[in-house]
């Protein structure tokens, strides 16, 4: 919840550094490319760095089950040390489809250059196939 509060709270910086008398930040088109750069750039490094941390966890929690393995513990105590975290799994699969189909959208809308209501179209489509793909993923899984 700090981080939240942190990061709401440190987002008007960019509006408020502006030293003019009269600012109205939705009339400036500078100004407002600057403020959605530095908050697109803010939910960038949040998802890269949640996604590298959520890596990092699922690696150590299987290493250490290796460990406890290999130990030989009774699966009782290995059951109650290490909860299965399969929500966990499935929902780092989740948002691996629906990036990945954004990114492909966003590719796409970059190369040919549809106008407002097809970009929004091509946007729509991608993320269905990604949750598609997300769903023949899971479902080949189980």
């Amino acid at each position: 919840m700090k981080k939240i509060a942190t990061i709401i709270s440190l987002m008007p910086a960019g509006i408020t550094a502006n030293a003019q008398t009269v600012f109205d930040p939705f009339t400036n088109e500078q100004a407002f490319f600057e403020m959605m750069h530095s908050v697109v750039i803010i939910i960038l490094v949040f998802l890269a760095s949640s996604f590298v941390l959520t890596l990092i966890k699922l690696f150590l929690d299987d290493r250490l089950k290796r460990r406890i393995v290999e130990k030989g513990v009774a699966e009782g105590v290995i059951a109650q040390l290490l909860p299965a975290n399969q929500k966990g799994k499935e929902n780092s699969l989740k948002w691996f489809a629906i990036l990945t189909a954004i990114a492909i959208g966003l590719t796409v809308i970059s190369f040919y250059m549809p106008s407002g209501l097809y970009a929004a179209i091509v946007m729509i489509f991608s993320i269905a196939l990604g949750f598609l793909g997300y769903y023949f993923l899971l479902k080949k899984l189980r």
